[in-house]
């Protein structure tokens, strides 16, 4: 993570999209980057009088420099497209978990949004939903957020996927943030060659990062379960993790480990897409310097 100069904010003006605030204000006051909130509707409307009630909710939410933008148009196309016209940037969505089908499912905007958009996506949870979205011009100013606290960070170190991208914004975010880093690699099955080569791979990771073997973890099961379960013990406040990211097809959810994630985890999760080469761990290769 060389910088961070934009915090895409996107809202729908619920109280859900609101959870997100807290998120985009702390980050950009710790990087002093610069806010631009985001509303796109569905249908023609006056478009300057939504500009103006973006202008008012952030100023009431407290967020520090930012722009806003009303667009009409597919919330997910247009946001995607957005990410890909600002550099530096990281968008902070907030969305909701229900229960569907025996499992978590996401709001179809956040789950298209984490997996094509051209910058990192920071989605923030709200355990369940009751309500209707009002009218951007019928709303009352909502309370603001509270204040943000992230006292641990969680990177899943997977070494046959851009971990390393992870990891470096999340000891950024760590260091702005003043906050304690944790590592994870998850095994799908017992092995002890494996185990002690993932152990010396996550202590040399953990050294470079500047984080202690007691915030090292190397644990066997299924991966999203394994991070979700390991996320809550430890009372995590931000998942941060690396995938290499894949489009819908034909509207169908994602079903890597990064989705299941973000659908899973009660706490905040920061996708960071990348592309680098697999890292053969387990074929004696040793960490590049």
């Amino acid at each position: 993570m060389t910088a961070l100069e934009t915090i895409l904010l996107p809202t729908d003006f619920s109280d859900c999209s609101l959870q997100a605030f807290s998120y985009a204000r702390d980050l950009a006051e710790a990087f002093a980057a610069r806010i631009l909130l985001v509303h796109v509707g569905d249908s023609p409307r006056d478009l300057s009088e939504v500009e103006e009630h973006l202008v008012q909710l952030g100023r009431h939410q407290g967020l520090p420099e930012f722009g806003v933008k009303a667009v009409v148009g597919h919330p997910a196309e247009v946001l995607v497209d957005l990410s890909g016209q600002i550099p530096e940037a990281v968008m902070v969505m907030s969305t909701h978990g229900r229960r569907g089908a025996g499992r978590i499912v996401l709001g179809s905007t956040t789950e298209a949004v984490v997996s094509q958009a051209h910058c990192p996506v920071l989605t923030v949870k709200r355990p369940e939903i009751g309500e209707s979205t009002p009218s951007p011009l019928d709303r009352s100013m909502p309370e603001p957020a509270p204040p943000l606290h992230v006292q641990r960070i969680l990177v899943p170190v997977d070494f046959e996927s851009p971990a390393r991208d992870a990891l470096a914004y999340a000891a950024a975010l760590a260091r702005r943030l003043h906050s304690e880093v944790l590592m994870v690699h998850v095994l799908d099955e017992p092995h002890p060659e494996r185990q002690r080569a993932a152990w010396e791979f996550l202590a040399e990771l953990g050294r470079r990062s500047e984080v202690p073997d007691s915030g090292l973890f190397v644990d066997t099961g299924e991966p999203a379960e394994v991070i979700v379960a390991l996320a809550e013990s430890k009372k995590v406040d931000l998942i941060v993790q690396g995938t290499r990211g894949r489009r819908l097809v034909a509207g169908l959810p994602l079903g890597s480990t990064a989705s299941a994630v973000v659908r899973r985890a009660s706490c905040a999760v920061l996708t960071v897409r990348g592309t680098w080469r697999v890292v053969p761990l387990y074929e004696g290769v040793k960490p590049e310097p």
